[in-house]
């Protein structure tokens, strides 16, 4: 396979999206729900609809809040 042809499938298969439950130990869930709702209700500055899901802008202050939220959910 052609180093075009393998970017092309990756792009147009759809994403794998696989949620582990318990993954976030439960006295930490509380913390990363209060996170996940103030960095994607209150937080953007903007959100663009994507072909496989949202594009999220932020101002550079919430580096380290996004980078938390990333890591939680790669649990």
């Amino acid at each position: 396979m052609s180093k075009s042809t393998k970017a092309q499938s990756e792009v147009e298969s759809p994403p794998t999206l696989v949620c582990v439950p318990g993954a976030i130990p439960a006295s930490e869930r509380p913390t990363h729900f209060a996170l996940v709702t103030r960095l994607l209700r209150e937080s953007g500055l903007e959100r663009t609809d994507a072909p496989n899901g949202f594009i999220f802008r932020f101002n550079a202050e919430m580096f380290e809040d996004v980078a938390r939220f990333v890591s939680n959910e790669r649990r």
